[in-house]
């Protein structure tokens, strides 16, 4: 059964240095990777703003924001129960003041849980250890090559190689530990440098970034251990697996069986019974008599859509008043009623008049009662003068 590793803490740490045994520490940006990581026991996890370049694809770590950390880190501390998760102070979000440091360290352990932040900068920065160790946030320290300051120390390169600058550095360092730092991470400088400042810097953790052994503990970047960084490769990094190239090939294998039709399998995927796909073809059926067409309807008898909206469309809306005829071809069938006499009994329309109303047509039938003195002069609508004439 394997054993349940307990959370690590501050006293475990200084423990470990007491035993002279090396604390591991390693870079992490996301849940699974932290979950890894747990599960293998590293000790020290920092979620570093070097996420702006190997997860960012930024070219340095400056345009990195606060709430870019809170995320990640909120990721790795989701991932990472038991190790000791670090917050990395992205560019001035502490270099502004007293106050500023204090509350963005702040927000690293109260939304994002974790344990202790880090911030570089030497003897200038020993103020805002000192007020985030105050408010009772760990904090550690970075000396050498420090990337928030790469543009004045000319670029990515070793740090502390002249005495004097030697010198500045182990001064800086014990700044730092005397404002309250419980560790300072030495990158790339001179590896005597490193042991001099370990064996100097008392009652401090020391971890070296490429600064060589002689220190409590190691860090890498985790990118760079497995070839998952591109744009370059650094010397103090040892690659522990080409897990780029390993999926590089694995993306490529994906892309041609999907073009091959080799993915997916039967295997890659799930069915659905007959009965209930024959269902839910019955459903469909019964879903394409309903009306889709958005309150107006454009279809007719000939159309053979399945929506019955156009019988409605025949009805009457002309408001009680129809003005269509029969070449309007509008769907409304009113004007058969308009043909109907609204004359109320005697009709005095005409043929010319053109109303609709067709009784004139009755108007023309005799009404003398079978003999008829109407003459063509009468103009009465009778026509059976006509006949009259016949029969003299």
């Amino acid at each position: 059964m394997t054993e349940v590793r307990k959370k690590i803490t501050l006293p475990y740490l200084f423990k470990k240095v007491a035993d002279c045994e090396p604390i591991t520490w390693l870079t992490c940006y996301d849940y699974p990777t932290a979950y890894l990581q747990d599960q293998a026991g590293i000790e020290m996890i920092l979620v570093g703003d070097s996420l702006g370049m190997t997860m960012l694809g930024f070219d340095s770590t400056l345009p990195v924001k606060m709430d870019d950390m809170i995320r990640h880190a909120q990721a790795v501390r989701r991932g990472a129960t038991t190790a000791f998760v670090v917050g990395d102070m992205p560019y001035m979000t502490y270099q502004t003041s007293v106050e500023d440091a204090i509350r963005n360290a702040g927000r690293f352990m109260a939304e994002a849980g974790c344990d202790a932040i880090k911030l570089e900068g030497g003897a200038a920065m020993a103020d805002r250890i000192k007020g985030i160790v105050n408010a009772g946030i760990p904090a550690i320290g970075h000396l050498g090559l420090t990337p928030q300051s790469v543009s004045a120390l000319g670029g990515f390169r070793l740090q502390g190689k002249s005495a004097s600058l030697a010198k500045k550095i182990l001064d800086d360092a014990i700044a730092l530990r005397d404002a309250g730092a419980f560790c300072i991470l030495l990158e790339l400088v001179p590896d005597r440098l490193c042991k001099l400042i370990t064996e100097t810097v008392k009652d401090c953790i020391i971890m070296s970034l490429g600064s060589g052994p002689d220190a409590h503990g190691q860090l890498l970047i985790y990118h760079d251990m497995f070839g998952l960084y591109p744009k370059f490769k650094p010397k103090m990094a040892k690659v522990y697996g080409n897990a780029g190239e390993v999926i590089l090939n694995g993306l490529k294998t994906y892309h041609d069986e999907v073009i091959g039709g080799i993915f997916p399998t039967q295997e890659n995927y799930f069915g659905m019974p007959d009965e209930e796909y024959g269902e839910l073809e019955k459903m469909l059926v019964k879903e394409e008599k309903t009306c889709n067409c958005g309150g107006k309807c454009s279809c007719t008898d000939d159309d053979h859509c399945g929506c019955e909206c156009q019988k409605e469309e025949k009805k009457c809306k002309c408001g009680g008043k129809c003005s269509c005829t029969e070449d309007d071809n509008c769907g409304c069938e009113c004007w058969k009623e308009e043909k109907k006499c609204k004359c109320g009994g005697k009709c005095s329309c005409t043929e010319d008049d053109n109303c609709g109303c067709e009784c004139w047509k009755e108007e023309k039938k005799c009404k003398c009662g079978g003999k008829c003195s109407c003459t063509e002069d009468d103009n009465c609508g009778c026509e059976c003068w006509k006949e009259e004439k016949k029969d003299k």
